[in-house]
């Protein structure tokens, strides 16, 4: 009886310490020489993402929040990742955000954030971040996402800036 509940103890405070230190952050700006009404047409055209978009290869559904929509990446040199995050925000021509997770709360969990700043009249701040969290976010080498991030943003640009 007192080994089962050194191990239950044991197995906990293992349990919080993976999810204090299971949050990691990626981010990737780059600035458009575009208004954001521009950015954001080109960036919600989801359609045409499988076309151009070296990332986030496609992207399904009604974009409302609180809708689920139907999502798949491919980070550089990775396979294709299928998930079914939720819509968070959305305002036109500034913020979309959806969070998707594994499984459970807790495991891996990400918050994905695309936000547009008005610099001036011709210039758009292009913000792409992911804060995840979760017992699984330790093992999970995330720099192919965040080059997904860049390669997208950049192409993201040349296509505004036509």
């Amino acid at each position: 009886m007192k080994k089962a509940v050194y191990l239950f103890i044991i197995l906990t405070i293992i349990i919080v310490l993976l999810l204090i230190l299971g949050r990691k952050n990626l981010s990737s700006v780059i600035v458009i020489n575009a208004p954001p009404d521009t950015v954001w047409k080109e960036f919600t055209d989801f359609s045409e993402y499988p076309k151009w978009n070296p990332f986030i290869k496609s992207l399904a559904g009604e974009v409302k929040i609180g809708n689920t929509i139907h999502v798949v990446i491919q980070p550089k040199g990775g396979t294709p990742m299928n998930f079914n995050p939720v819509i968070t925000q959305l305002k036109e021509n500034d913020i979309l955000q959806w969070e998707g997770r594994l499984f459970l709360p807790g495991i891996f969990t990400g918050r994905h954030t695309f936000q547009l700043v008005l610099i001036d009249n011709n210039k758009t701040k292009f913000f792409q971040k992911e804060d995840f969290n979760g017992l699984l976010v330790l093992f999970v080498d995330l720099n192919p996402t965040l080059e997904g991030f860049k390669s997208m943003n950049t192409i993201l640009k040349e296509r505004a800036e036509k």
